[in-house]
């Protein structure tokens, strides 16, 4: 299994928010911004970061704050959800450990329900 571009972009921007995160915890999300600034410019040119009290920032800061509490190693996961026991797991993603989940379909159709 092969990302596609995008979502390669995606995994390193939102590695380089965690790293300097855990580098150097925020006092406020207007800091950050500035210090994000110059570290996505080298490492994901063209994206820049969310303005404060936008729901970018407010859903990027609160998942950050989440990973606190967790180590400060990193792991790439590739989350593989399947349908069924009989869907062909991908043997390798690049460098991404991949994790799988069986995610049954309600009855009779491929929607899963996420919550009630």
């Amino acid at each position: 299994m092969k990302l596609r571009p995008a979502q390669r972009r995606r995994h390193k921007a939102f590695r380089a928010y965690l790293q300097e995160w855990r580098r150097e915890p925020p006092t406020g999300w207007a800091t950050f911004v500035t210090r994000m600034r110059p570290i996505l410019k080298a490492h994901v040119p063209g994206l820049v970061p969310p303005a404060e009290g936008t729901t970018l920032a407010r859903n990027l800061g609160h998942i950050l704050r989440r990973l606190d509490a967790y180590g400060p190693d990193i792991v790439d996961v590739l989350l593989f959800c399947r349908l069924s026991e009989a869907t062909l797991l991908p043997s390798t993603c690049e460098d991404f450990c991949i994790v799988t989940h069986l995610c049954k379909p309600e009855e009779g159709s491929g929607f899963v329900r996420l919550a009630d």
